[in-house]
């Protein structure tokens, strides 16, 4: 439950109790509203429920799906590229080596954040993100239509998606394992999983 700060229209005071406009998001696969049982009748908290909900840099879906997440940073992605489109576009003289340190301190930090968790996305979604890394190194290299993706990512020594994915996760499960918090190694363990859904698990990323 995010309890946002107390502002004029969403704060109301009666008695004792201050009653919030608050976000409930609840991670189940049903419908459900708890929320409404918190409280008594007469001093119940104002609650919408929510099925995504948007902090400063992670979207989250109720039933934790990664589509509505991937889709705003995408959106992110393409405002901050016309913004700097002038210094690596395909008319800009700034040298590739410039440019790709400019691609990797600006924009990829906006994709990668967080993808320890979204990386379980379905392909479709990760290829949102593939689709805007092609865009962006072409425009940097001005490569011709019959330059392949593949060969564009060889020459240029860059990762494509699916391996930084991979390449994050091991970096977060190696830093797990020298964890000096017990709680925290213990999110390594695997043996209690219980799936019910056909989807991916962070540790499936290696």
């Amino acid at each position: 439950m995010d309890r946002t700060a107390c502002t004029e229209p969403q704060c109301l005071y009666k008695g004792d109790l201050y009653l919030y406009l608050t976000n409930l998001m609840t991670f189940l696969n049903r419908s459900t509203d708890i929320g409404q049982t918190l409280l008594p009748t007469e001093k119940r908290l104002s609650i919408n429920n929510v099925n995504s909900y948007h902090s400063s840099r992670i979207t989250s879906h109720a039933k934790l799906r990664w589509k509505a997440h991937v889709k705003k940073k995408r959106e992110e992605l393409d405002l901050r590229y016309k913004k700097m489109y002038w210094l690596t576009g395909r008319n800009s003289s700034l040298s590739l080596h410039n440019k790709l340190i400019l691609y990797k301190q600006i924009l990829k930090p906006v994709w990668t954040y967080g993808i320890q968790l979204w990386g379980c996305t379905k392909q479709s979604n990760i290829d949102i993100i593939q689709r805007f890394h092609n865009k962006v190194l072409r425009q940097m290299v001005n490569a011709p239509w019959y330059i392949r993706n593949n060969d564009l990512h060889r020459n240029l020594q860059v990762d494509v998606v699916s391996s930084e994915i991979q390449r994050f996760e091991q970096k977060h499960r190696g830093r797990l394992h020298h964890h000096e918090n017990v709680e925290a190694k213990q999110l390594l363990d695997n043996t209690c999983i219980v799936r019910r859904l056909q989807r991916k698990k962070p540790f499936e990323l290696v």
